[in-house]
């Protein structure tokens, strides 16, 4: 896709715009005649204008709204920004007390934490191995390969019971 540098894009908005604003002049013109025809004349001869008119309405509507469409846009950005983040602090507003206490409260949790069996020390709870003495924290099953804690008896996938 060829990318237009700035001047060339003023310069096809510009041109657009008077276009569009032209062509839409012209159009309202031709309807005009082809009604003043329809109107004042007990046989209309130019009533074919009315449909002319109305492709130059509709070309020059399209070209317009083109040449116009970033200003609008601007336009309803900077109208529309102001409200959404309003409502959005409305919305908001009633919750932050409850958001903080949760942050708070999930902050000040402690992690749940397992011990080493052999050597007796606090470990992360998804510690396969201590640091320590590295002892291992699970044991795996010989039928079917679950992993489970080293005090199990049983295997919490297949209920086999483990030989000490």
């Amino acid at each position: 896709m060829k990318q237009y540098n700035l001047e060339e894009k003023i310069r096809i908005k510009k041109t657009l715009r008077k276009s569009g604003i032209t062509l839409l002049v012209i159009g309202l013109l031709l309807m005009v005649v082809a009604m003043v025809d329809l109107f004042l004349s007990d046989i209309p001869q130019v009533f074919y204008l009315f449909f002319i008119g109305g492709l130059f309405l509709f070309i020059g509507l399209v070209m317009t709204f083109y040449g116009y469409m970033g200003a609008v846009a601007r336009y309803q950005a900077s109208e529309i920004a102001p409200v959404a983040k309003d409502t959005i602090n409305y919305m908001l507003d009633g919750t932050k007390d409850s958001a903080g206490k949760f942050f708070e409260q999930l902050k000040n949790t402690p992690l749940p934490s397992k011990t080493c069996p052999q050597c007796g020390k606090e470990l992360f709870p998804d510690a396969m191995y201590c640091d320590n003495c590295g002892c291992a924290m699970f044991k795996k099953c010989p039928d079917c390969m679950e992993l489970n804690e080293v005090s199990s008896k049983f295997c919490k996938s297949c209920g086999n019971q483990f030989r000490t």
